[in-house]
């Protein structure tokens, strides 16, 4: 997604007669340079409970974007209390639920770094409104928002954060990012654990709705990587990948989702439901192979 924030002409109007045939091509080119702002589509990790996306505005594009991006986080911490709630709710394994709660701690402190960063900067964040949990929400539901928030979404989250990490001009953001990304690639660990347990429960169609849901998140997550533009005034500060980068890091995560659903498959496939401690192992450490 991209918005135009403001633009202005860089080279001077070409003049009538100036230099070769009056209505050439030469003659009626101009260069403009536009202010964007850049929003990837990933914005924390979202859940059902919020009731809009990060929202945030400043004095310019940079400041509007680290504005949101604080917005984001802050609503992540949100998304991480609530999963926490849910997984007990399910009778998950109390590590998971544990993990969560250590995440969304994690969240706070994202949150307060891309505030001080934003206000630097002129930014002002807008807290997301979070809505009382869904009660009754199914485990179906719950796993679909796990598989495209958290493997997907967030693993990608990470890589950019990463990216940024190394190629931010500004020295700030690449501290900031380097925390943000070593966190996020922990929470898109957690999001892999979680559906290899929510996997150990569902019956065989429930998880094939999952996978086709996942599948369609990273049909989105191409989409819109090629589509965002990295050549916008602040990319450099920020060190967000251009679209053909972007589009890379998509790819590179999409290679990994499908050996990971191979394996998935293989190991319901060798053994059934069984022994749905092999399935897990199945798809532990799926994020490391995500960040290669």
């Amino acid at each position: 997604m991209k918005g135009v924030h403001d633009c202005a002409v860089v080279d001077p109007l070409p003049q009538a007669g100036a230099g070769g045939a009056a209505g050439s091509a030469a003659e009626e080119s101009v260069t403009i340079r536009c202010d964007m702002t850049i929003v990837y589509p990933c914005e924390g990790r979202r859940h059902a409970n919020w009731t809009h996306g990060a929202r945030g505005g400043g004095r310019d594009a940079l400041g509007a974007w680290l504005a949101r991006a604080a917005s984001a986080e802050q609503g992540s911490v949100h998304s991480f209390l609530a999963l926490r709630e849910e997984l007990e709710a399910f009778g998950a394994p109390s590590q998971l639920s544990e993990r969560a709660l250590d995440a969304a701690a994690e969240e706070v402190r994202h949150a307060r770094m891309m505030r001080i960063l934003a206000h630097r900067r002129g930014g002002s964040p807008v807290d997301i409104p979070i809505e009382a949990r869904a009660r009754g929400r199914s485990l179906l539901e719950f796993a679909i928002e796990n598989a495209t928030e958290g493997c997907v979404f967030e693993a990608f989250a990470a890589l950019v954060a990463a990216h940024q990490a190394v190629h931010a001009s500004d020295e700030d953001v690449r501290h900031v990012m380097h925390e943000i990304a070593r966190d996020e690639a922990h929470h898109g660990q957690l999001a892999w654990d979680i559906h290899a347990w929510c996997a150990s429960q569902l019956t065989k169609d429930e998880l094939r709705r999952v996978r086709r849901a996942m599948r369609r998140a990273f049909r989105e997550l191409l989409i819109q990587s090629a589509q965002g533009r990295g050549e916008a005034l602040f990319a450099d500060v920020l060190g967000l990948p251009s679209p053909a980068v972007a589009v890379q890091l998509a790819r590179a995560l999409a290679r990994a989702l499908a050996r990971a659903l191979a394996r998935e498959a293989l190991s319901a496939l060798g053994q059934g439901r069984a022994d749905q401690s092999a399935h897990g192992d199945a798809l532990r450490g799926q994020p490391g192979l995500l960040l290669e």
